[in-house]
């Protein structure tokens, strides 16, 4: 039996059944069903572990249509790990029952090969910029290899020709007086799909006169546990680990919500490895999130807007429900000069993208995705920031969708668009 699914008993165990995890769980306020429900989930999986009944097809969508936002630890007073839980039964679903093979391909070929990733990246980018996707998907091709791969043609307006790796030499040199030596992780998100935002990042921290190295750094690992493949992501994670170690960083900087909190987290997935779980630990305590790092190392810039502008800001869950880092992407919106700023309700509430959640589950997503864009009219923003690019994807996506005239960016190209040079 393994540490992660013991684990994960012993956490179900802490959960009191009160149901306060309701209100804040968007799956259960949009279906009312207590398998949707935090609870539900949790004590599925103890009876599971206890053997009182089987992991089997007929809990398959009580265990992976939970988004893993972690909303429902806000309400928890024994604060249950549930995100920690359905990963750890996932886990334990798949060694049973059997991983799909685009999975298994993906997470143990793709993602730990990047010159792979990166050729059929290209494949994709050339397919949607020439308008062979589209084509595709008009003739309903995609069809054949599965619904998800139709879906996230339609995500996905266009990908960049040139990915962020390859575009580092349209950096401009500049002096540094900072002692600090950041490594700069760049998530997959950031490389193959917002290139400017990773741009951006390195030139926002260039301005404030700090020292960038570009780590060449494989995914952080959260896609494959987040669909149970833990031992994909405690690979990824220790050849993360002696990338940070052999750079010498004294910080890690990330402006990927997710891979900023699953870094921080990596010290969990070497519960049975002592060595490991040092080294972990060590990698984590550097990790800083882009808000967390500029608000923590305030600048002494000035940034100003050209002109007046409304501007309101998406909570991604990892930022907001497991780092619990809030106030400070709002402290660093506020201080631009010329920027009114709208606080969107329910910002901390899932946009629904959750990773490729929108992908496997498009139609609880959109509904999800339907009360963001509601919440999003109210501020009457012309422009909607976040700081997670799984978050961009499905933002951009919902007001392509309902047809509202807003902007969606990342908060650091804001942020470098408007710092005085």
């Amino acid at each position: 039996m393994s540490g992660d699914w013991e684990n994960a008993y012993q956490q179900s165990l802490h959960c009191i059944r009160c149901g306060y995890c309701q209100p804040t769980c968007p799956t259960y306020v949009i279906s009312g069903m207590e398998d949707s429900v935090a609870r539900g989930r949790n004590f599925i999986a103890r009876l599971c572990y206890e053997k009182e009944t089987d992991i089997s097809r007929q809990y398959k969508d009580m265990i992976f249509e939970c988004l893993l936002c972690g909303a429902c630890k806000d309400n928890c007073a024994p604060a249950v790990k549930t995100p920690q839980i359905m990963m750890a039964t996932r886990a334990e679903y798949i060694k049973k029952m059997g991983q799909p093979q685009l999975q298994r391909f993906v997470f143990r070929e793709l993602l730990p090969n990047p010159e792979r990733f990166s050729r059929l990246m290209k494949i994709a980018s050339f397919g949607k910029r020439s308008g062979l996707s589209g084509l595709a998907q008009a003739l309903r091709v995609f069809g054949w290899f599965g619904k998800g791969i139709a879906t996230m043609e339609g995500l996905v307006k266009h990908l960049p020709k040139k990915f962020f790796r390859e575009r580092l030499t349209e950096l401009k040199p500049r002096s540094t007086g900072s002692d600090i030596k950041i490594g700069y992780f760049v998530g997959c998100g950031i490389n193959y799909a917002f290139p400017d935002v990773g741009l951006a990042t390195v030139e926002l921290l260039n301005k404030n006169s700090y020292p960038v190295e570009v780590l060449n750094n494989l995914c952080c690992g959260l896609p494959a546990a987040g669909y149970g493949d833990l031992e994909a992501a405690r690979n990824l994670a220790k050849q993360n680990i002696e990338i940070m170690e052999k750079s010498g960083a004294d910080i890690i900087i990330s402006e990927c919500g997710s891979c900023s909190s699953y870094l921080s987290e990596y010290d969990h997935l070497f519960n049975d490895e002592n060595l490991w779980a040092d080294r972990a630990t060590r990698f984590s305590k550097k990790v800083y999130d882009i808000n967390q790092f500029l608000d923590q190392f305030q600048t002494q810039r000035e940034f100003k807007t050209s002109q007046q502008i409304r501007v309101s800001y998406h909570d991604p869950c990892h930022l907001s429900h497991y780092l619990k880092i809030t106030n400070e992407p709002r402290q660093l919106i506020k201080q631009i000069d010329g920027v009114v700023f709208e606080e969107l309700p329910e910002a901390n509430w899932c946009c629904g993208g959750a990773g490729t959640y929108n992908i496997a589950h498009h139609d609880i997503s959109i509904k999800i995705l339907r009360r963001k864009i509601e919440n999003l009219d109210r501020t009457e923003a012309s422009l909607l920031l976040s700081s997670c690019p799984g978050c961009l994807v499905q933002l951009s996506y919902g007001v392509r969708k309902f047809n509202k005239p807003v902007v969606v960016k990342h908060i650091v190209q804001l942020l470098n668009e408007t710092i005085s040079e």
